[in-house]
């Protein structure tokens, strides 16, 4: 059975600790690459979620690297509150980056 690991800024380390995922702590984009980098050789990993604020510190061919995997899975989420324009235009960002077309919602 795979496992769910998680990269977590520090102040939500605790919180996703307590549901019993290995959570690794990191508050840079940077260090998330470099927790991603060891986790996505690990065959116990299935899935990663990662702060999609970390995203913009990633190369564009680190992140087409990691859409690119199949094993583990790598699901960005928001970590940081932040004010968007709606829940409809940020639903509509979320379907553009996975399928690669955007959709009006």
């Amino acid at each position: 059975m795979y496992k769910l690991a998680v990269i977590s800024p520090d102040r939500l380390e605790k919180g996703f600790a307590l549901t019993g995922v290995e959570t690794f702590v990191s508050d840079l984009g940077t260090r998330t690459q470099e927790i991603l980098s060891e986790l996505i050789t690990r065959k116990d990993i299935g899935i990663v979620i990662i702060p999609e604020e970390h995203l913009a510190d990633f190369d564009p061919r680190t992140r087409k690297k990691l859409d690119e995997l199949q094993m583990p899975l790598i699901v960005p989420i928001p970590m940081e509150r932040r004010e968007t324009a709606s829940p409809e235009k940020y639903v509509s960002q979320l379907v553009r980056r996975a399928i690669g077309y955007e959709i009006k919602i």
